[in-house]
């Protein structure tokens, strides 16, 4: 009761129970017995005595704020010492050395604690407000965590019907005195079911027609070497039908399941994603192999064209038949593919070098070799340590060089407003690692527009000039729309001379409508316009060659914004790969090696990815550039999360009006 003094023996055994404990409500508990007994200070947390010796002679505390502020405090978890102290002799003057916390809680239960008389009713008062507190804190918890299995139930999935991997292996190069040293030993990789291993069916991505594909008779460079240097290859990789770029929404995104996970070498790459493998080797030229990375938030590594050789063994893909022409069709490509090897391997088994000088897309417009080899990884070392081990093109030490790191502007001002963070996040980290000096932006679209002119004729042929916009009003829309078209002319082309046989014995429903209109452009094309497809990609690469020295490196993006949703609209999807594809064919057009670059997540866990891309045959220079980088660039976007949450914090977030916990009030 107020005003009397509570038995020295009852508040010691109320002191000794509840000193040691950090309960909330025992602390509260503690306080009343200060207030009703001063005496039972040896009993007391280290730093609370001095405060309650306090000789100050005020007025008794009923205000019921200082009990809300005392219940507030105790159910934000703050810490009361463990350890009890006695009063020294010298009297109350001499202060306790109290730690941090203790000083903290000392300073919110101070006003309370110096009026010795205070009623009861406030002790009580804020007992009952604090158990008010807990419960609406845990009622409010329930609901967030109802709502956010709710959320969870209403989220898209894929109708699933392409596997991640064809068929399971387990290669491995076996050791001998006169074999190269193991250096990639320990590595697991996944090879892409139409990239050549001796021995296995050559894919096509179209399953009912697997078992009739035909069977390698040797590997593909690229996986020879990669087998000799110790990497073991544990199974092929699924592809979606001929290996296109298509939105990959038949399988499950292992990043997030209810975004598209991106067509093309869709099965290797969702292995990595899923920790099933440390490496997947495919091939890429409108993204097959950088769409599903940048939607599944890896690292991946196009080379510059023909540095790793053909990816299959074969120039076309065939399928057995019992007519005698079919089989010396077969027999004619087995042996043409005996010389190509020859001429595509040195007499070491390396790739041969290639001239500076030659454009790496001196072939004609019916050629099968326009696609490049590629990797995907969860890790970038791992990529940059395969790429040493092969011997790519370009050094890989940035000890003494200066690099100079440009952002293509005018392509980011095609993408969606959603990727404005990861743009900002990699400024910042140029900034911070070039330095001023060295970093900087271009026009890229607008200076391919101004130094190149087969584009102008693909687009009046095309109707791009009128789809796209007037070309003085959008002169960089209309040239990345000439780009992308010149690029699917020659991309199409070759399709359709590899895989004539699969779009015979596959129907239209089994390799989707987009391959298969694909198909039959490649098919029906003809040779005029693939020859001003292929003179636009010889300007394009004569003038970024000229354009990006050794030294510069191009940040731009390789996906508009993140993976749609599953259940957007048809016409997003659409508009989301078309840009894709035009961003895509830029590098692929030019022969240039680029990486994708994942640089952070949307608050849903949607991965942001973008690409950088160098000049031809620095390949490892381009790796290393963006091994240096990677650091930068996920601490300019942690500094960029904890931005985002001081300003929810100031804005005071609350629950929206219409339920959601996690939405913002007006």
């Amino acid at each position: 009761m107020p005003g009397r003094a509570m038995p020295k023996s009852t508040c010691k055994q109320i002191c000794g129970a509840v000193a040691s404990c950090t309960n909330s409500c025992n602390r509260l508990l503690l306080a009343a017995c200060i207030l009703q007994c001063p005496k039972c200070t040896y009993n007391m947390p280290e730093g609370l005595s001095d405060a309650v010796m306090q000789d100050q002679q005020t007025e008794p505390e009923t205000s019921l704020d200082a009990a809300r502020q005392l219940a507030d405090n105790a159910l934000a978890g703050q810490n009361v010492g463990t350890h009890a102290t006695r009063q020294s002799n010298d009297g109350p003057g001499i202060a306790h050395k109290a730690g941090r916390q203790v000083q903290n809680v000392l300073d919110s239960f101070q006003p309370v604690l110096q009026h010795r008389l205070a009623s009861t009713a406030v002790i009580l008062a804020a007992l009952g407000w604090a158990v008010v507190r807990t419960f609406r804190s845990k009622a409010k918890q329930r609901i967030r965590s109802q709502y956010q299995q709710k959320e969870e139930l209403q989220l898209p999935e894929p109708n699933v019907t392409l596997p991640v991997l064809v068929s399971e292996l387990n290669i491995s190069h076996e050791q001998s005195r006169k074999s190269q040293p193991a250096v990639l030993a320990g590595l697991q990789g996944v090879i892409a079911e139409h990239v050549a291993i001796k021995g296995q069916v050559v894919g096509c991505g179209v399953q009912s027609i697997q078992q009739q594909c035909t069977t390698a008779a040797e590997s593909a460079l690229v996986v020879k070497k990669l087998i000799k240097l110790g990497l073991t290859v544990v199974g092929q990789g699924s592809i979606q039908p001929c290996n296109y770029p298509t939105l990959g929404n038949n399988i499950r995104n292992p990043a997030l399941g209810s975004r598209l996970a991106g067509g093309g070498t869709s099965g290797a790459v969702a292995a990595i994603a899923s920790r099933r493998a440390d490496l997947a080797v495919s091939s890429d030229y409108l993204g097959s192999l950088r769409l599903p990375a940048a939607c599944m938030g890896l690292y991946a590594y196009v080379g510059t064209p023909n540095c790793l050789g053909a990816f299959d063994s074969k120039n076309y893909v065939s399928m057995p038949s019992n007519s005698q022409q079919d089989a010396t069709t077969h027999q004619a490509a087995a042996d043409g593919t005996a010389s190509s090897s020859n001429e595509t391997a040195g007499s070491d088994g390396t790739a041969p070098e290639m001239d500076s000088d030659t454009p790496s897309i001196s072939r004609t417009p019916r050629s099968n070799n326009i696609e490049s080899v590629g990797m995907a990884a969860a890790e970038l070392p791992v990529l940059c340590r395969v790429a040493a081990c092969l011997g790519l093109p370009g050094a890989a030490n940035l000890r003494h060089e200066v690099t100079q790191i440009v952002v293509a502007e005018d392509m980011f001002q095609q993408c969606d407003p959603d990727m404005s963070p990861g743009v900002l996040v990699v400024k910042r980290a140029v900034l911070s690692w070039a330095g001023q000096e060295q970093a900087g932006s271009v026009q890229l679209l607008d200076f391919l527009a101004a130094n190149t002119h087969s584009w102008k004729r693909l687009a009046a042929t095309a109707g791009i000039a009128d789809s796209a916009g007037s070309l003085e009003k959008q002169p960089s829309s209309v040239v990345l729309g000439a780009l992308k078209h010149a690029a699917k002319l020659l991309y199409h082309a070759e399709l359709a001379d590899r895989y004539s046989a699969v779009a015979a014995a596959a129907s239209a429903e089994e390799l989707g409508l987009e391959v298969a209109a694909a198909l039959q452009s490649g098919a029906t094309t003809d040779e005029q316009q693939l020859a001003l497809a292929s003179s636009v990609a010889h300007e394009t690469q004569d003038v970024l060659r000229t354009a990006v020295k050794k030294d510069v490196v191009v940040v731009m993006p390789i996906t508009p914004s993140a993976p749609p949703r599953l259940d957007a609209s048809s016409e997003q999807m659409q508009s989301w790969l078309d840009r894709t594809h035009a961003f895509a064919a830029l590098t692929a057009l030019g022969g240039c090696p680029s990486v994708v670059l994942p640089v952070g997540t949307l608050p849903d866990g949607a991965p942001l990815s973008l690409a950088l891309f160098g000049q031809a045959r620095t390949d490892q220079r381009l790796l290393a550039v963006a091994d240096r980088l990677v650091p930068h660039i996920q601490a300019e976007f942690a500094k960029l999360q904890q931005q985002h949450q001081q300003q929810e914090r100031q804005a005071g977030a609350k629950p929206g009006a219409n339920g959601n916990p996690n939405e913002k009030g007006s």
